[in-house]
């Protein structure tokens, strides 16, 4: 029975407006840096994170690196935007044979998933477990099984590995933040919207420059994050169920009791027609 192997990991970052690397450094060079951190710093989102995924190679299956880029502003770091990632990344061509089985040409049914211990991934956070569980039922898996990777021996994952690799691709890439216009109003105030087009139009970018970047034998393939709207709408009930105080779970009792009241209705009204 063939196992689906991944490794899943967060990128450092890629700031726009700048080509710096570190906090304390302004500019890669070789002379002393003129400018200070202050000098690149809005006071809107302006970081792109690419949540990698490194599919061990296999005997049915050669390793694949794949990299999913997300701008802070437009997409959550949270449980739920990794699940709809995961979905997105399941139905790309590129990727099947990381997923499908070729024996039944359905997803495989053993799979073995490696993060690390953050509160968006942590195996030991409920909020994670929740969604993970419903990743297992929706593939009809007969075991998932999500380990937490030793945070001492990082130099042994392939995953940090990959991310080496992106870092070094996007090294002296330099991405503005006002592609589609100023962020700023006139008298100073963020354009959300303006924002999220620019956004939108970074990932675009930071894309058609980065994918294909080499990482051993392979290559990094890159995906917009996932539309995750559905799934932000569940999570809020999760956390609701999980930690809320009084007042919200008798709030989320009587809206769930709305909704199945919906569901009864509408299933009454098909069986009549």
């Amino acid at each position: 029975m063939a196992a689906m192997n991944i490794g899943r990991d967060d990128q450092a970052g890629f700031r726009l407006d700048t080509m710096t690397t570190h906090r304390l450094h302004g500019t890669l060079c070789i002379k002393e840096a003129l400018t200070t951190r202050t000098d690149y710093t809005t006071r809107y989102p302006s970081t792109l994170q690419t949540t990698s995924y490194n599919f061990a190679e296999t005997e049915t299956v050669g390793g694949l690196c794949v990299g999913v880029v997300k701008a802070c502003g437009l997409h959550e770091k949270n449980p739920a935007q990794h699940l709809a990632d995961l979905e997105m990344l399941s139905k790309k061509d590129k990727l099947k044979p990381a997923f499908i089985d070729p024996m039944t040409n359905q997803l495989k049914k053993v799979q073995f998933v490696r993060v690390d211990g953050g509160h968006d991934e942590g195996p030991s956070h409920c909020e994670v477990q929740y969604w993970w569980t419903v990743w297992h039922l929706k593939t009809d898996a007969i075991a998932t099984i999500i380990t937490c990777r030793n945070s001492g021996a990082s130099f042994w994952n392939r995953v940090e590995l990959q991310n080496g690799c992106l870092s070094l691709a996007h090294t002296n890439l330099f991405i503005p933040s006002t592609l589609n216009g100023s962020c700023l109003e006139g008298d100073g105030k963020i354009n959300h919207e303006k924002m999220q087009v620019n956004l939108s139009s970074t990932i675009d970018l930071y894309i058609s420059c980065v994918s294909g970047a080499p990482c051993g034998l392979a290559q990094i393939e890159l995906y917009r994050g996932a539309n995750s709207t559905e799934h932000q709408k569940e999570n809020d009930l999760v956390k609701i169920f999980l930690k809320g105080n009084k007042a919200e779970k008798q709030g989320f009792r009587r809206r769930t009791s709305c909704i199945v009241c919906e569901n009864k209705e509408y299933l009454g009204a098909q069986e009549k027609t």
